[in-house]
């Protein structure tokens, strides 16, 4: 047997104070922990080659690996030296025949955007039993639920015990909570967080040190950076005080202050006298309680543990790390690799469904280290009362940096059970879950998963359940699962309140102007919904909308209007993320391009290889005729114009080879650090170069091109003799590229969004 009960009723014991247990008898529960459930996934891991009784995380990824996994969800961090770059492709020093000897090696390879992502190790546990055991999910899942129900009646007295030295405020908090399972739970998990039952019995760190949990990976933080947070905090609370007045949304703070009072969550709010009595003439700091209006209209109340000096004195060992928005498609991932590795057919007749859920007050269910709730006295304008009232709270603030840690302890927690208890392709960012499974069987197992956690005494919030179908919503996202089972790809684009949130916001501004406040919440929603739409699309052209958060005028300048136009544009063609699941390696395109600008005269060139290696594969190059109106159109540069030509030539090559190009994953040589950085962000400090960035960009999503861009040394691109000589090179005939001369369609940088991509639709 795996678990022997004396050794496990020990180690149970030895996670609290010695006392709590002294004189206790534990229930007998050795039959129920080795039933299957509980022992399934410790099994796969050790038949996989972990050794016996080795604690079990998340997966840890380097920073380096993490960047390189963003290929894999069409997203470029960098290039060349800066820091986010990952290494070169084709390694420097080398001649213009080397790097293209090298350059056409690495099309052999895997590409940065065909890259696999990363998965959890038991993601892939449950991808293997999706496959291995699909016939029988309904019922291993119904079995694991038993099992469960039975171990927690059976622990109940356990429970009982922990609840009678709890403090009383912490025991209002995890009153739902099976505090006594999920301590048991995470020992037979093999999960790393030794002190996660503690902290749900006594209260997580809220302010000051938050030691390292074993579930992210830790930082080292030197004793000098550990500061008492009560330090300085008399003064502090003086000054706060002072500046206390009425505000607009006191109103909005009564009502969600007063309802924490009553669910438990903090004391009824206090006057300042009624605060020192209650707090029997301890030290305390204050934070102040603010509201934040999100992007759905959703007012959520914060606290300003900036300005209260609660940030300042906060230390964390645990370096986070979330999943994103594209999380339903790195599940999939998982299933199909699963699949292919096993040499498992898709099965007949069976497609793919995803659900989502969202827990409700998820911070305030997670109890605060009562001393540390000292440290964060909330404050607020009562207006009624007129003055200022406060509150002690036992359950973690919004705002709290240590917070942040605590509660998502619990949220990697509870993420973990249902992948290895329930076997299910699930994961959770904060208090969002997202979970797909085969059609046949994804109403049950999201049912099973609200089952679990109504056992631990988490229910899910009822007005936020997704019911599984061929649509989900995740993080503001609308996933598209309905043609995976057909063609391996999962779409995704923002949510339609987003969008029209963002047109809403243009539409009022366009009639009274565009003050800073609103510029940056219409900003952070643009950059945000980016995410939802293919590669960089929608970071370009909206410099005028940034810039604006920092001015004090209302004004609508020509510039914002195009960035009106720009979002208007986007939001009516609502361009998806399409994320492939199978046939990652596809068609190639390598090309290298090249400008110069000397004596006040400028040349371009490119040459490109569509499908290296393969019978058909083709070689052209051209040699670009500049038109003579083309500086003006960047205004005067004064010096140069050398960025925007090699822009230029690499947004030509793009309109040349559209037709030939269109499907493949490319990879693009230039010399130019500044045209480079531009097309790797999407965007530029520079209006000439922001602008082609987008039209590049844009056109990458008409052609369906995944493209990802290179540093090559000026001495060794093949491109630069073409740039100089033209047609009269030797480098490009020798090496079989067909050369021509071609000129520059320079209405394509004035056209709007739109026009570009139906041209290069049609190219």
């Amino acid at each position: 047997r795996r678990w022997q009960q004396q050794s496990l009723t020990d180690t149970f014991a030895s996670h609290f104070p010695e006392e709590v247990f002294r004189t206790f008898s534990f229930p007998y529960i050795e039959d129920l922990v080795n039933l299957p459930a509980f022992c399934r996934y410790a099994d796969w891991v050790e038949e996989r080659g972990t050794p016996i009784g080795r604690p079990s995380p998340p997966s840890y990824v380097s920073k380096l690996s993490a960047r390189a996994a963003k290929g894999a969800e069409g997203v470029q961090l960098s290039a060349f030296s800066h820091r986010a770059a990952l290494p070169p492709l084709v390694s420097f020093g080398l001649t213009p025949d080397q790097h293209f000897e090298m350059s056409m090696k690495i099309a052999e390879g895997t590409l940065p955007s065909e890259r696999p992502v990363m998965v959890d190790e038991d993601l892939k546990f449950a991808a293997a039993m999706m496959v291995g055991s699909r016939s029988e999910l309904g019922r291993l899942r119904n079995e694991a639920l038993k099992a469960i129900r039975l171990l927690k009646h059976r622990w109940q007295p356990v429970t009982a015990r922990l609840r009678k030295v709890q403090q009383e405020g912490i025991k209002q908090v995890t009153k739902a909570r099976d505090i006594g399972l999920l301590t048991l739970l995470s020992i037979l998990m093999l999960w790393p967080d030794f002190t996660f039952g503690e902290h749900l019995v006594y209260g997580f760190p809220g302010v000051g040190h938050c030691e390292w949990s074993g579930v992210f990976p830790r930082r080292e933080v030197p004793p000098s950076q550990k500061i008492d947070p009560l330090e300085g905090a008399a003064q502090h609370n003086r000054d706060l005080l002072l500046s206390m007045h009425p505000g607009k949304d006191d109103r909005v703070i009564l009502e969600k202050s007063t309802a924490d009072a009553e669910k438990g969550f903090a004391t009824r709010p206090m006057t300042h006298q009624e605060l020192v009595k209650h707090l029997g003439g301890k030290d305390f700091r204050l934070i102040r309680r603010f509201v934040i209006t999100q992007a759905s209209n959703k007012q959520r109340i914060i606290d300003d543990a900036a300005a209260g000096g609660q940030s300042d004195a906060s230390t964390d060992e645990n370096i986070l790390g979330f999943c994103n928005a594209l999380q339903p498609a790195h599940h999939l991932a998982a299933l199909t690799a699963e699949l292919t590795d096993t040499g498992t057919p898709w099965p007949k007749d069976e497609g793919i469904r995803s659900g989502g859920e969202d827990w409700p007050d998820a911070y305030r269910y997670t109890p605060m280290r009562p001393e540390e709730s000292r440290a964060c006295i909330v404050v607020w304008w009562h207006p009624e009362k007129k003055m200022p009232v406060f509150q002690q709270y036992h359950g973690l603030l919004f705002g709290l940096p240590n917070a942040v840690t605590s509660f998502n302890r619990w949220s990697k927690f509870a993420q973990a059970l249902v992948r290895r208890l329930l076997m299910m392709l699930f994961s959770m960012y904060f208090d969002d879950a997202t979970m797909q499974d085969w059609e046949s069987e994804a109403f049950h197992s999201q049912s099973c998963a609200a089952d679990l956690m109504v056992l631990f005494g988490s229910p899910w919030a009822p007005t936020k359940t997704q019911v599984s179908s061929i649509e989900a919503d995740f993080l503001g996202l609308i996933h598209d699962v309905s043609k995976v089972e057909e063609s391996g790809a999962v779409y995704f684009q923002p949510r339609k309140a987003l969008a029209e949130k963002i047109t809403g916001i243009i539409s009022i501004a366009s009639e009274v102007g565009l003050p800073s406040g609103t510029a940056s919440k219409l900003y952070g929603i643009s950059n945000f919904t980016e995410t939802g739409m293919y590669a960089r699309i929608g970071r370009a052209g909206l410099r005028a909308i940034k810039d604006r958060q920092k001015e004090v005028t209302f004004e609508i300048t020509p510039a914002i209007s195009k960035s009106f136009e720009l979002l208007s544009d986007l939001f009516k063609l609502m361009p998806r993320r399409e994320y492939m699941l199978w046939n990652l390696t596809r068609r190639r395109t390598i090309t290298a391009s090249d400008a110069a600008y000397e004596d006040g005269k400028g040349s371009a060139g490119f040459l490109s290889v569509i499908d290296p290696g393969r019978p058909e594969e083709t070689r052209l190059g051209r040699a670009i005729t500049l038109p003579a109106n083309i500086y003006s159109i960047w205004g005067d540069r004064k010096i140069t114009y050398i960025a925007q030509l090699e822009l230029l030539a690499m947004l030509v090559a793009l309109t040349e080879v559209a037709a030939l190009a269109r499907g493949t994953n490319s990879v693009w040589f230039i010399d130019n650090t500044a045209a480079l950085m531009a097309l790797v962000k999407g965007s530029s400090n520079s209006h000439s170069l922001d602008q082609m960035a987008k039209i590049v960009h844009l056109a990458c999503f008409a052609i369906r091109t995944v493209p990802y861009f290179e540093y090559v040394e000026s001495k060794a691109n093949w491109a630069d003799e073409v740039s100089r000589s033209g047609t009269q090179g030797t480098w490009a005939p020798r090496n079989a590229f067909s050369i021509k001369e071609c000129g520059v369609v320079s209405e394509l940088l004035t056209l709007p969004c739109i026009a570009v991509i139906l041209i290069f639709e049609y190219l």
